[in-house]
């Protein structure tokens, strides 16, 4: 690829200046080289480190047909100040220092690029990059090598980017724009190189740990892939729970939906609320259990503004009607009436919105008496509510504490030592007791 002076052509396009020549990798090649060379607007001169199939139609990493060695491509000069003064002769020695220091093996080439330089390790048996079966092309495992190169050279400059297998690199007797200086070759070693013997050198895994790595992958893959069945099965369980327990034709009591579904629900709220006015119709009228003119719409209307948030709005009035059964009379309940008491709740819960009342509200709308919030659960005032709050965690709290190990206040001073008093066997007083155990006496054991 060679980079000339931009052109303004006659029809108002500009030329980039950016033009690529594909040559055989043979002395005639090296002759059309050559002859780029000679001309006077040339710029810079790359060449691939690979060969490819089809030479100018595609020229990215797919396209590479065979890799004949490893390169790392070193910024030295940005890591030595003095690299640009320095005589060819001294660039060797400084290049040798580097791949000594860095535990490498001595690459066959050493090549100056102008500014920086190129170390190259050939190889013995070139890689043609031909996948079996589909899997990665052999193009990642030189890619592997030479990103292992640039970790190991990265004190002098080594450039990651340069690690992938379609870069470029500048031909030697080429010229560097940059700074007009040669590309030259500093040394040839004449050393080539296995494959394998680069791989055992710089890649921290052998082929068997990579494969060994891989199988234990691949059988982790399937025991997850097999859990992630367990895990939808169980969730398609849980979403049917739900659904059930949402069905507002499927519950028709209090310990149903609690058996169905644990934990806060609206749907469970509701049967609390329905369930504390049949209790408290049951308080002021035993006989019948049902509540009497003057009530009846008002249980009625707290019954349908709770299961208008856990009833589809077209079927609220016979889900109601449903739970009311003998906690209101049926005349009523059957009645127009109903219907036109509770409409406004029926148009509330078709705009998503309803009637939200506290338990306090319901009490006072309710009348009800501190005898009668005894029995009830949710239709109670803030008071009783914060009363139970409190007592329900003073006995949670209790119980982790006996899980913790923590023993009940008595059982704890009836093994005290305040219980046992030793000072009285011994005949000394409790101050001389304690005195003699603080100086060191035999301990006297007083718990299991």
């Amino acid at each position: 690829m060679t980079i000339e002076p931009p052109v303004k052509n006659d029809d108002g396009t500009k030329w980039h200046g950016k033009r690529r020549h594909w040559v055989p990798a043979n002395a005639e090649g090296l002759a059309e080289i050559a002859m780029l060379q000679q001309n006077p607007y040339l710029e810079d001169i790359y060449f691939s480190q690979g060969l490819y199939f089809r030479p100018g139609e595609k020229h990215d990493k797919a396209g590479i047909k065979v890799l004949p060695w490893c390169w790392v491509d070193l910024d030295i000069y940005k890591e030595i100040p003095a690299w640009a003064d320095m005589t060819w002769e001294e660039r060797t020695a400084t290049l040798t220092e580097a791949v000594m220091s860095s535990g490498l093996p001595f690459p066959t080439l050493m090549i100056s690029s102008g500014r920086g330089a190129y170390l190259i390790w050939k190889l013995k048996d070139p890689v043609w990059n031909v996948s079996k079966k589909g899997g990665k092309l052999p193009i990642t495992v030189i890619e592997a090598v030479n990103e292992r190169l640039v970790k190991r050279l990265s004190d002098f400059g080594a450039d990651m980017r340069c690690a992938e297998g379609a870069r470029v690199l500048r031909v030697p007797l080429s010229r560097n724009s940059k700074n007009g200086e040669l590309v030259k070759i500093l040394h040839n070693s004449g050393l080539t190189y296995a494959l394998s013997d680069l791989k055992a050198a710089v890649l921290p895994y052998t082929s068997a740990d990579v494969a060994s790595w891989k199988k234990a992958q691949a059988a982790t893959t399937r025991a997850f892939n097999k859990q992630r069945k367990v895990w939808a099965k169980e969730n398609a369980e849980r979403a049917e729970r739900k659904r059930r327990a949402d069905d507002p034709c499927n519950i028709v009591s209090l310990d149903a939906a609690r058996a169905r579904r644990g934990g806060f629900s609206r749907r469970t709220h509701a049967l609390k609320i329905i369930s504390d006015l049949r209790t408290l119709a049951g308080i002021r009228w035993p006989d019948s259990c049902e509540a009497q003119k003057g009530f009846r719409d008002l249980f009625g209307h707290l019954a349908v503004s709770a299961l208008a948030g856990c009833t589809r709005p077209d079927e609220l009035i016979e889900v109601a009607r449903g739970h009311l059964s003998g906690l209101v009379p049926r005349r009523y309940l059957m009645s127009k009436k109903f219907e036109a008491d509770n409409a406004p709740s029926v148009r509330l819960a078709k705009e998503e919105r309803r009637y939200a009342y506290s338990g306090r509200k319901m009490a006072e709308l309710l009348n009800v008496t501190p005898a009668e919030e005894e029995a009830l659960s949710v239709i109670v005032g803030a008071e009783v509510k914060a009363e139970r709050r409190k007592a329900t965690d003073t006995s949670q709290k209790s119980v982790r504490r006996r899980r913790s190990g923590v023993v009940e206040r008595a059982e704890y001073e009836a093994g005290s030592v305040a219980q046992a008093k030793p000072w009285e066997a011994e005949g000394i007083s409790r101050r001389t007791w304690y005195r003699r155990q603080k100086a060191g006496a035999e301990a006297i054991p007083l718990r299991a």
